[in-house]
């Protein structure tokens, strides 16, 4: 076994190295980009999430949904206007 630190060889079952002291029992550094990956779309998820709940003043599916529901209400209107003008071409 060669150390990773200094490359000098080392029996096989060694716990250090014997040129540079590194030990072998530590767990080697893990590559850390996944973590920063999860992070940043985290943040990305986050900003949006804010920006469309937040920060956006316009929102169309509530305008449609007022504009629905005033078209009915001017639709309601008229024809009781309507009935109410049939009643008095009658009289």
């Amino acid at each position: 076994m060669f150390c990773p630190k200094c490359g000098t060889k080392n029996i096989e079952n060694a716990r250090f190295c014997i040129q540079c002291g590194h030990s072998y029992n530590h767990k080697q550094k893990r590559n850390r980009w996944w973590l920063t990956g999860i992070i940043l779309t985290f943040f990305l998820l986050s900003g949006g999430f804010i920006y469309y709940i937040v920060l956006d003043n316009e929102h169309p599916r509530e305008t449609a949904v007022e504009e629905t529901i005033q078209t009915q209400v001017e639709r309601n209107s008229n024809l009781i206007n309507w009935k109410n003008n049939q009643k008095l071409k009658k009289t």
